[in-house]
């Protein structure tokens, strides 16, 4: 067959390939140009020997059998809404457009998007996070409608109760 001279070629790039159904491929052509036969390498590689000899021809007319690029499925979002994201994590004012954080992560994200009807996952709004170039920091949690001045009765109250009733026991428990 015409692959003769392409030994050493095919071999070099099926041993560098990282793709392994391209990486058959390079095998397969470089057993053909070894002088094995069409439907022996097409068995010894379970595909049909028209496979092969398309192959063989897309080899001749290229030099190359990497996968063709291909239409996947369109992304969940679009240019317009990662300028959103940016937008919204350099502002990072949460209670500006109407959500209850102290600081936007991956959840409120994906909910500021939820109420507009977009439905996103975490994961895909932390990639689009991660492709801007922003990492995780563990933010300190501040209540965004807390107030000072009623903590700080609410304390004082309490320990005034606390006090007043020493046999009484307090259990605290943590919403996680």
């Amino acid at each position: 067959m015409a692959l003769q001279g392409d030994e050493g070629l095919l071999r070099t790039l099926a041993k560098k390939c990282k793709d392994a159904r391209e990486k058959i491929r390079y095998l397969a052509l470089h057993a053909i140009s070894k002088g094995y036969t069409v439907s022996l390498v097409a068995e010894v590689f379970c595909v049909d020997e028209a496979t092969i000899y398309r192959w063989i021809e897309r080899w001749r007319v290229e030099r190359n059998l990497a996968d063709q690029p291909r239409e996947g499925r369109p992304p969940k979002l679009d240019e317009k809404d990662k300028e959103e994201i940016r937008k919204l994590v350099e502002e990072n004012d949460p209670k500006r457009h109407g959500v209850n954080a102290s600081f936007w992560d991956c959840r409120e994200l994906r909910l500021y998007f939820l109420r507009r009807g977009k439905t996103v996952s975490q994961e895909t709004i932390r990639r689009c996070l991660k492709s801007m170039g922003a990492r995780y920091v563990k933010a300190e949690i501040e209540y965004a409608e807390a107030d000072e001045d009623e903590r700080e009765k609410f304390a004082r109250q309490f320990l005034q109760d606390l006090a007043s009733k020493p046999d009484s026991v307090v259990v605290l428990f943590q919403e996680l």
